[in-house]
C-alpha cells in the first residue's frame, strides 16, 4: 500500500500534533534517541506506526522547500495539457 501525503503534515508534525483521519504526526523527545517523529498510517483495522528521527526530516523538509517554495506546488502545471483528452 502507498499513502502519499503533504509535505505540510510532516511539516506541522515536527513541532505539534498533526493531521487527522489516515495519517497523523507527532513529535516526541527521547531521552537517549533525541527528537523523533512519530508517523502513523491507516485505518483503525490497519494501521502502521513508523519512528523517524527528526533532523532528517527537518533536512529533507528544508531542501524541498528550497526547490519548490511554499504555495508554488502548482506553477508550470500546464492543467490544460493534463486534462485534454486524447482521441
Amino acid at each position: 500500500m502507498r499513502w502519499v501525503f503533504a509535505r505540510e503534515l510532516l511539516t506541522e508534525g515536527l513541532t505539534a500534533k498533526a493531521g487527522q483521519g489516515d495519517v497523523t504526526v507527532w513529535p516526541e523527545h527521547g531521552p537517549e534517541e533525541g527528537y523523533m517523529v512519530w508517523v502513523e498510517v491507516g485505518s483503525a483495522s490497519h494501521k502502521a506506526l513508523f519512528e523517524i528521527p527528526a533532523l532528517p526530516v527537518a533536512q529533507w523538509l528544508a531542501s524541498t522547500y528550497a526547490l519548490v517554495p511554499r504555495g508554488q506546488e502548482m506553477e508550470g502545471v500546464d492543467w490544460e495539457e493534463l486534462t485534454q483528452l486524447t482521441d
